[in-house]
């Protein structure tokens, strides 16, 4: 039966890379992105949606196209196929913007160009291709003369560039589409291509507010050289600022040594990033407010909650050294926060997939750390144990001459297909 369908796979690849290139053609920047706004952009997540259902009734599956948010098409293929165990692959349809368009010397953002093995464009790892193999790997079960023994959904869901799951995949979960395991099909590299990612980061953005004492800055002298009249006269809210930078560099240091999992084998992945500083609001005083904006990378296992006492703790004890700030605290406002997801590497999902890799491609699957964050975290919560496993590499994602091997989209379908048939059970058709 495995070589069925790896037979089926290998005989529907020119069509697999046909539906590929078509799909990364679509023009699906993020609406909520500047580019997205932009008329070349008008309703693309709902024709990459719409492209990739036609493929998913090619693959003998129902499809469902809603909207949850205006004019934005999320498209649920089914493959209705018993009682058995159930499993979906999800991916997003939506792209982030090209940015400037000389910067891309391969080939143009949208024409989906194959070069030396590399298939060029904006959404190519960062993830229609992932999609497309899904599809794919059920055709070629189709295909192989097979029937499955369980249910299949693939998800190709509108928002996930912007956390907008109500638009996505949070509103997929909300129309009742579950199963018990799942894979999103995001990009695995780096730093292994095609490696089972059974755990990601959360990420928690954030600002810390810095207030000052505002004074003309002829008089900078008294508050920055020996013997001046110091607080008393003015806090230059910039100044403070730097101060505090350098306590979250000092707290960031120390992260590398004590923020660690299984599966992040690398040291030092969990990082504070700065984002953005402003400061203000005049050049021609001494500055009043000045903000951080912050986006940490925390541990898997940790808790949002747990990273904000930990944050807020250690500044308060650094601004304790600093005249102004130990009575004038800075004020930390939270913004947004990705959560994290945490599956373990013996969940039956992870040695499903092994076991299918390994029939595929003749050798291990390794496991990592998905690096940035995704879907999956949201699947996680709602209760179907979901890991990342696809075609791409994060390093060449959202940048210029975006890019995937077109041999991964082949291994990927192969994976897909047979970690299908181990899981929901397969048959010879009567």
């Amino acid at each position: 039966m495995a070589k069925r369908i790896l037979n089926a796979v290998e005989a529907n690849f020119p069509e697999l890379l046909q539906r590929a290139q078509g799909a990364i053609r679509i023009n699906s920047i993020n609406p909520d992105h500047d580019e997205g706004k932009l008329k070349d952009a008008k309703n693309g997540e709902s024709k990459v949606s719409n492209y990739l259902a036609e493929y998913m009734r090619h693959a003998g599956m129902d499809v469902d196209i809603f909207s949850a948010k205006s004019q934005r098409e999320n498209a649920v293929g089914v493959c209705n196929c018993g009682d058995g165990p159930s499993i979906l692959f999800n991916g997003h349809v939506d792209v982030v913007g090209v940015g400037d368009k000389s910067r891309w010397k391969m080939a143009q953002p949208f024409e989906a160009k194959i070069i030396d093995g590399k298939l060029y464009g904006r959404g190519s790892s960062d993830m229609k291709a992932g999609i497309v193999c899904a599809i794919a790997a059920i055709k070629a079960i189709k295909d192989a003369g097979l029937k499955l023994g369980g249910k299949v959904l693939v998800e190709a869901v509108c928002g996930e560039e912007n956390m907008d799951t109500e638009a996505g995949t949070g509103a997929c979960i909300e129309r009742g589409y579950r199963a018990d395991a799942g894979i999103c099909v995001e990009p695995s590299g780096p730093p292994y291509s095609l490696a089972i990612e059974p755990a990601s980061p959360g990420a928690l953005t954030f600002e810390i507010w810095i207030k000052g004492k505002a004074g003309h800055t002829c008089m900078r002298d008294e508050i920055c050289r020996a013997g001046g009249k110091g607080d008393f006269f003015g806090a230059s809210a910039m100044d403070k600022a730097v101060f505090i930078y350098e306590g979250m560099r000092r707290l960031e240091d120390k992260w590398g040594f004590t923020k660690v999992h299984p599966v992040f084998t690398r040291p030092g992945h969990f990082t504070i990033n700065p984002g953005s500083f402003y400061a203000g609001p005049t050049p021609f005083s001494i500055t009043e407010e000045a903000c951080l904006t912050y986006t940490a990378w925390y541990a898997p296992q940790e808790s949002a909650d747990d990273v904000k006492k930990e944050i807020v703790e250690y500044i308060t004890k650094w601004c304790a050294t600093d005249n102004w700030l130990c009575q004038n605290p800075p004020v930390f406002k939270w913004l947004i926060c990705w959560p994290p997801y945490n599956v373990s590497v013996d969940a039956p999902i992870c040695k499903a997939i092994n076991n299918a890799f390994s029939m595929a491609l003749n050798r291990q699957a390794l496991s990592y750390g998905f690096a940035a964050v995704s879907d999956a975290s949201f699947l996680n919560l709602a209760g179907i144990p979901t890991v990342i496993m696809g075609p791409g590499d994060l390093c060449v994602a959202h940048g210029p001459d975006e890019f995937v091997f077109v041999d991964e989209l082949k291994e990927a379908a192969k994976i897909y297909a047979l970690t299908i048939a181990l899981w929901c059970g397969v048959k010879y058709l009567d």
